[in-house]
């Protein structure tokens, strides 16, 4: 970041940023990103470490180029990165100077300033209501928990000339690190769709740990499609546990379709379980901007899954499989169980594995939970 931030454009951010909130609908949104940020800041400590820049200006780069995927692998690449962009040499350590940053990082391309929706998104301080999650809100929420520090203040800035050619520099360096980001992360084609949906594990579910997928696909689906409900939970991490659960177990077990179908309706959320769906049915969903319960088989080869069923929520797909919140981790779709990561969120599932799963008796056979009517 050896391109110098100009006082004017410095003044723009901060006065931004004092004024910045994450609209009522995204806080849910904010929220979960945050929590996801802090359980895996032992990676964004590591580039700190390596870089001097912020644990949590990597952490929301992960989020924003990665959706959190492969942790280990973006600790080793994104440090590199940084540095190849001079990241580490940064003299202006404020943070509208980081929120400037994120848009030097995405080289402007969604707008820069107040007008930037990279850093912006899902805020009061752009005119129009976006979809995406920018980095101020999630910085404003991480910065209201008191875990945002920073230091040193502005210096002085070089001559006219000597900035001129270290922003050349810098925008050259710019677009060559970001290629190799790009290529190092080895990203799924982004043909297709992703919901921003709030990712919920059923393993903190200290009670019920191992029975609960139906429950935690179920309310992670209900809190997307009524943001509402995250305010009614009183904004708690385990709320499919302490807030959701006991409205299913009103009606019955958690694993009972019927049950969670009420419990669903009383809340507002309007859905259908459905026994004959296909890949093309869900997507048909996913494009309409509805996440869809998957019921799916877990155990066994893939070549004859088996087990009592488990329940995931898909949240999106690309040209080669489905964006999943797996509430249980991250599934070895070939053999079968849970050897591996127990972070579900946004695992990419491909369409020849999922299916063998999902669709297990053939075309039409698939198991699932589709929601009613428009997000609101």
């Amino acid at each position: 970041m050896s391109r110098k931030l100009k006082a004017d454009i410095h003044a723009e951010y901060q006065e931004a940023f004092d004024r910045c909130t994450v609209r009522a609908e995204s806080l849910g949104l904010a929220q979960g990103i945050a929590k996801r940020i802090v359980d895996l800041r032992s990676h964004y400590d590591a580039i700190e470490k390596k870089t001097t820049v912020p644990w949590w200006f990597a952490g929301i780069l992960h989020y924003k180029e990665w959706n959190f995927r492969e942790p280990a692998l973006f600790e080793q690449t994104v440090a590199d990165v940084l540095i190849a962009k001079k990241y580490h040499q940064a003299t202006t350590r404020t943070l509208a100077a980081y929120l400037w940053g994120f848009d030097l990082w995405n080289g402007f391309q969604d707008g820069s300033g107040t007008e930037s929706i990279w850093v912006w998104g899902s805020t009061n301080v752009l005119a129009k209501k976006t979809p995406q999650m920018g980095a101020a809100g999630i910085l404003r929420h991480l910065h209201t928990q008191g875990l945002v520090k920073v230091s040193a203040p502005p210096q002085p800035a070089k001559s006219a000339g000597s900035s001129a050619k270290a922003a050349a520099k810098a925008v050259a360096k710019a677009s060559v690190a970001k290629a190799s980001v790009a290529k190092a992360a080895a990203k799924p084609a982004k043909k297709g769709k992703k919901l921003p949906v709030m990712y919920f594990s059923q393993r903190d579910n200290a009670a019920q740990a191992h029975r609960t997928c139906n429950t935690a696909s179920c309310w992670m689906g209900a809190l997307y499609m009524k943001t509402a409900l995250w305010e009614a939970c009183g904004e708690d991490q385990n709320a499919d546990l302490n807030f959701y659960l006991p409205k299913v177990e009103a009606y019955g077990d958690t694993t009972d379709h019927g049950a969670q179908t009420n419990a669903l309706s009383g809340l507002g959320v309007k859905s259908e379980w459905h026994t004959t769906l296909t890949k093309d049915d869900v997507k048909t969903e996913l494009n309409a901007g509805r996440p869809v319960v998957l019921g799916v088989l877990h155990k066994g080869h893939v070549s004859s899954p088996r087990g009592g069923g488990h329940m995931i929520l898909a949240v999106g797909y690309d040209d080669t499989g489905m964006f999943i919140h797996d509430p249980y981790g991250e599934m070895d779709l070939v053999n079968g169980g849970y050897p591996g990561s127990t972070d579900g969120s946004f695992r990419h599932y491909s369409y020849k594995n999922l299916g063998a799963r999902f669709e297990v008796d053939g075309p039409s056979t698939g198991w699932g939970r589709i929601f009613k009517g428009s997000r609101a």
